[in-house]
């Protein structure tokens, strides 16, 4: 009767806890930015990293800009499973929308499949819609997400 009960019991918190999980992965608020900085001594070796925090690790994309010194790059970066299998090209096509403008471009994805080169061009044009309020959508793999514009640093 007691080991009834007890999985009685574990079946409903598991239960709960799915719910909890889905009701979170369906959650549409609007996400901030981060904006990290690593003052150096010297301005050749100072960093600012600039990230959108993602609502959900399993569906968004974020975005990341890191400036090292004069130079910078962005990355496309997915929190859990791999855009690309183990072994697969390291190129992977990547879906922009910007309002009425769409573009499907190639990324290079660095090994472990979750961190993705940005070319500097694509990078400059969704920095562009950002900074004038405009609504960037990325889907790359399995990954479809909404780029806010809402808190993005201007320079």
């Amino acid at each position: 009767m007691l080991l009834i009960q007890s999985r009685e019991k574990r079946g409903f918190f598991t239960l709960l806890l799915i719910l909890v999980l889905f009701l979170a992965s369906c959650s549409n608020k609007k996400c901030p930015w981060i904006v990290a900085t690593d003052c150096s001594a010297s301005d050749y070796y100072r960093s600012v990293k600039v990230f959108n925090t993602v609502c959900n690790t399993f569906r968004d994309i974020r975005l990341e800009i890191v400036s090292i010194g004069c130079d910078w790059e962005a990355f496309l970066v997915v929190q859990s499973v791999p855009v690309i299998e183990p072994g697969a090209m390291p190129m992977i096509p990547v879906s922009m929308w910007i309002d009425d403008y769409q573009t499907i471009f190639s990324v290079s994805v660095y090994e472990g499949g979750q961190k993705a080169l940005l070319p500097k061009e694509i990078a400059e044009i969704i920095i562009d819609a950002l900074q004038q309020q405009q609504e960037v959508v990325i889907e790359m793999g399995r990954y479809k997400s909404r780029i806010p514009w809402e808190g993005f640093p201007c320079p």
